[in-house]
């Protein structure tokens, strides 16, 4: 496993930290600043021991939010590390997180109220594992934090691991993959016309992605094509 590189800002008030496997495969978490001045931290990582400080350096974790009910395993060691802090997750991620041993979690309509002006969390509909997405004004501009519903991996995956993420259609680049149509989509239908919809409402410019990098939205084509050709 490689070192994280520290936290660096993506967009303004957004800064990310990845985690990097020896196949190129990556974990990305974001600290968001908070109008308290304390942070969101989106799906909280396990990384190294230099993690911590960084995000110390940035504010302190005051929201901690799981995007769906397999972004967790690093929850309870931020929990215990920042036990000021409210642990959220969806309604429909929360019932197999609470089977995962994670007790006393929050609603996202309890923590509304406490995020960036412009900010907006986006239950996604049709699915099984309760995704979230985080919207926010960054500067002026529209972005979207996903986490499982795409990828946008740009580095070579090497390995066995490499080969079955390729053939997942997980990588390269721009991808929605072949484990969150098996594993997450309970009706891919209602969760394409739900998508179709908030890209037409919101016109997010920047996409970021807990796998993969950032990925400027343009005109929407390639976004919605891909779309319409994995999820129709």
């Amino acid at each position: 496993m490689r070192a994280p590189p520290p936290f660096v800002e993506v967009v303004p008030g957004v800064h990310r930290a990845a985690r990097v496997d020896e196949a190129g495969w990556e974990a990305s978490m974001y600290a968001i600043a908070l109008p308290s001045g304390g942070l969101l931290v989106h799906s909280p990582t396990r990384v190294d021991g230099a993690t911590h400080p960084g995000l110390d350096a940035l504010g302190r974790p005051e929201l901690l939010l799981a995007p769906n009910h397999f972004h967790h395993m690093g929850l309870p060691a931020y929990r215990a590390k920042y036990p000021d802090a409210v642990a959220v997750a969806s309604g429909g991620a929360r019932p197999r997180l609470e089977r995962q041993g994670h007790r006393g979690l929050g609603a996202l309509g309890e923590v509304r109220e406490r995020l960036p002006r412009g900010a907006r969390l986006l239950e996604c509909e049709g699915v099984k594992t309760g995704e979230v997405f985080v919207s926010l004004d960054a500067g002026g501009r529209r972005v979207w934090i996903v986490c499982d519903a795409l990828f946008h991996v740009q580095r070579p995956l090497t390995g066995f691991m490499g080969f079955a993420l390729r053939r997942l259609k997980t990588s390269p680049g721009l991808c929605v993959g072949q484990t969150f149509l098996w594993l997450a989509l309970r009706d891919r239908r209602v969760f394409l016309e739900w998508i179709r919809a908030k890209l037409a409402d919101e016109r997010p410019e920047t996409l970021l992605f807990s796998h993969g990098e950032p990925y400027e939205v343009g005109d929407g084509s390639e976004l919605s094509a891909l779309l319409e050709r994995r999820l129709s």
